[in-house]
């Protein structure tokens, strides 16, 4: 039975057409003569042979309209604004079907399409807008078995069966004819739709395709990205449900669509599954729930996607075992959003993904230059899932927490990359002021990456660990006691920059290749296994440089910051201490005669201390109120001085 509508706040061609050169792949129908026809008024036609309805001219339609032209066609009113249609329905040369409930001020709330277990094809109903609008406000639309008395639930077919449905659907295809657009629109509003689709082409439930658009040309059946931009589709949904089709919605080559307050839950594979060259696309406050695939993804070459405010929660809680129209190698990962292959000018803001068991929380596959903002990703496998050579997108503000492995976790995979970095290598992706914590196993992950920069960010909960990847940059963030791990190969080391720590973190480098390097634009001294270790400091910082030969690769390292900094007035130096309330600071100056500014936190507070070492006589200076003492050494050699600080 179909579930009364609530309002809400929350592939390839196969098309019918009636003159022209259509796309490869394409049937062609004709209107047919007066001895196939069952009596109807022009421009209404009935083929009893195929079992088809055909609207040709571009005026509106209602059930209560169509019926009237053509009493002899197998749509049928069974109750009180109850329809039943038994036949496909095709619309043509511009046509409009209105499905518009008491509440919008029509004649049908349910319209039942059906959709017998023979799964013939005139048993088993289409309706198609190939050069037409489906306009559909306040009905709820549900496959109907008779004999059952009840939906169609079962989107499959026998195994090896041909010339067959799986189950009834809606469709709305636009095209060339000849070079002329022919476009069709498809729009719902405070609507319910369920038990729809089965997998085959463009018969996925609800779909708009653009047919002939492709993101690449292919030749062999004349398809072509600018097809895609001359006869896009267009429409949406708003405050509607899609439940328990094959896919809730389905979108090649639409253009300037809105989904806006609707549910796509339950559904057998994606939730709403947007693809080739489909642009400006505003999905904003959905719910994506309980889908066997992703919840929203957008695949091949999408531009100028707003996907903000939704909730995509609980997908692929099986893993989805079917085919892939993505052609990815998914490992069985079901994400809650997802950004596929190539897809530019799109910011994904505000969303709240959460218990994606078997996947991401937010994927970006091969894809390059987004932004990706505020949004709260919690308890899924992987928070943020960055792969195949995704580059330069910018991660801001995002709080991933609860990810039973990965925080963060990027990786090259097998795939080829074609659109961003084509080593296949992520590269140049920045994160900024983000919180990621509670990861089980680690709060980051980074293989085969290159030059991933975080700046400002929280990490607690789960290591970072850092392999066959150069040039990470974290800048903050590091919580107390955090395992840093650098691991790589000797054709690709890995180097972990550390900026500014001002915490103890647990490092450690794992193999002969790699390096650890910590950095303080203060000049602040670091402690490596709890003792004294030399570092370079210039006067632009200092650098402490962990490699396997000095700190080994058997157990964990602690560095922890000292109470001491120091920053020379040219030129470097070599410093270490041990730090303390009465620190001995041994310099090592690369060239005489550099003056050295010394500063130790942590002490008493205007108190007087007596500086000893250098050039300089031994001299008495106050801390501040703060316990901050100041001071400057002149290094008059290149031989190693020290420095002491001593209460007086």
């Amino acid at each position: 039975m179909t579930v009364p509508h609530r309002s809400r706040r929350a592939r390839r061609a196969w098309a019918i057409g009636l003159t022209g050169t259509l796309a490869a792949g394409v049937t062609a129908v004709v209107a047919q003569s007066p001895a196939q026809a069952a009596a109807c008024t022009t421009p209404v036609k009935y083929a009893s042979s195929s079992n088809t309805i055909y609207l040709l001219t571009a005026q509106t339609w209602t059930p209560t309209a169509i019926k009237a032209a053509c009493p002899a066609a197998p749509l049928e009113q069974v109750a009180s604004r109850v329809w039943e249609l038994r036949a496909d329905l095709v619309l043509n040369n511009g046509a409009t079907l209105q499905l518009h409930g008491s509440s919008a001020g029509g004649d049908v709330d349910t319209l039942r399409v059906r959709s017998l277990a023979s799964n013939a094809p005139v048993e088993v109903q289409a309706i198609t807008a190939h050069w037409g609008t489906i306009d559909v406000d306040g009905v709820d639309i549900t496959s109907w078995d008779d004999a059952a008395n009840g939906p169609d639930t079962n989107p499959a077919v026998a195994a090896g069966a041909t010339g067959v449905r799986g189950r009834a659907y809606i469709r709305a295809q636009s095209y060339l004819d000849n070079g002329t657009p022919r476009l069709s629109r498809m729009r719902f509003a405070d609507s319910t739709v369920e038990n729809l689709g089965w997998y085959a082409a463009e018969a996925y439930g609800i779909s708009w395709k653009s047919v002939g658009c492709q993101h690449n040309a292919d030749p062999a059946t004349g398809n072509n990205p600018a097809t895609c931009a001359s006869a896009p589709v267009t429409g949406g949904a708003t405050n509607t449900t899609f439940r328990g089709n094959y896919m809730g919605t389905y979108v090649w080559g639409g253009h300037a669509m809105t989904f806006t307050g609707n549910y796509f839950e339950h559904n057998v594979m994606y939730g709403l599954d947007t693809h080739d060259v489909t642009t400006d696309l505003d999905v904003e406050h959905n719910t994506f729930s309980y889908n066997g695939d992703h919840g929203f993804i957008c695949s091949q070459h999408c531009d100028s996607l707003k996907v903000i405010d939704n909730e995509a929660d609980h997908n692929g809680m099986t893993p989805w075992a079917g085919p892939s129209p993505t052609g990815e190698t998914q490992a069985g990962q079901v994400h809650g959003i997802m950004l596929h292959r190539g897809v530019t000018n799109t910011v994904v803001a505000g969303n709240r993904v959460h218990d994606q068991p078997n996947g991401a929380g937010i994927a970006v596959f091969d894809t390059a230059g987004q932004t990706i903002t505020n949004n709260t990703v919690t308890n899924n496998l992987y928070g943020i899932r960055i792969s195949v050579g995704s580059a330069t997108n910018t991660f801001t503000g995002n709080t991933v927490t609860g990810s039973t492995k990965y925080g963060v976790y990027t990786y090259k995979g097998s795939d080829a990359a074609e659109n961003s970095t084509s080593s296949g290598r992520p590269t140049g992706n920045v994160f900024t002021g983000n919180t990621v914590t509670g990861s089980k196993v680690a709060a980051i992950n980074l293989t085969d990456t290159d030059g991933t920069r975080f700046d400002r960010n929280t990490f607690g909960g789960g290591a970072i660990r850092v392999s066959t990847s150069a040039g990470t940059r974290i800048a903050g963030g590091i919580t107390p006691g955090q395992a840093v791990t650098a691991t790589g190969s000797s054709a690709v080391p890995s180097d972990v920059k550390l900026v500014d720590p001002d915490v103890q973190t647990s490092s450690t480098t794992a193999d002969a290749y790699s390096k650890e390097n910590i950095t303080s634009s203060a000049g602040r001294l670091y402690l490596v296994g709890a003792a004294a270790y030399s570092q370079t400091v210039t006067p632009a910082g200092s650098t402490v440089t962990l490699t396997s030969a000095k700190t080994g690769t058997t157990s964990a390292v602690q560095v922890t910051p000292s109470n001491v900094s120091v920053l020379p007035s040219t030129s470097s130096v070599k410093a270490s201490t041990a730090g303390g309330t009465t620190p001995k600071i041994t310099l090592t100056a690369a060239t005489a005669g550099i003056v050295v500014t010394v500063k130790v936190t942590g002490l008493k507070a205007s108190a007087p201390y007596a500086v000893s070492g250098g050039s300089s006589p031994t001299a008495t200076a106050t801390s501040n109120a703060q316990g901050v003492l100041t001071f400057t050494r002149t290094l008059a050699s290149t031989s190693a001085t020290s420095v002491t600080v001593s209460p007086k």
